[in-house]
């Protein structure tokens, strides 16, 4: 995806959540712009987008994990346990995904 269309799909998500706050598809898809060079998104953002998604479909083991590391490079290791503990269980966690990111 190239800078432009990183900005724009920012922009767009922005508008979206503006219009409906608690719509889980724009609230992952702007949280998963983090760390893109292109986008203006903090990491106080995508934490905040992912909680909230978290609590819109707690059955969403990907958003649990993608929100421990989050926690982790924040540092707040018991909220990243708390949510990697969702994560796992969580039938919608990509089994070797969660062992890829913490394996025993």
């Amino acid at each position: 995806m190239g800078k432009a269309d990183v900005a724009g799909a920012e922009a767009d998500y922005r508008r979206a959540l503006a219009l409906e706050p608690d719509f889980p598809d724009a609230l992952l898809g702007a949280a998963a712009l983090h760390g893109n060079p292109s986008a203006d998104v903090s990491a106080d953002e995508a934490t905040a987008w992912r909680q909230r998604a978290a609590r819109l479909r707690p059955e969403d083991g990907d958003n649990w994990l993608q929100l421990a590391l989050l926690h982790d490079a924040g540092g707040r290791p018991e909220q990243a346990e708390r949510a990697r503990a969702r994560a796992a269980p969580s039938p919608g966690a990509e089994p070797d995904l969660v062992a890829e990111q913490w394996p025993d």
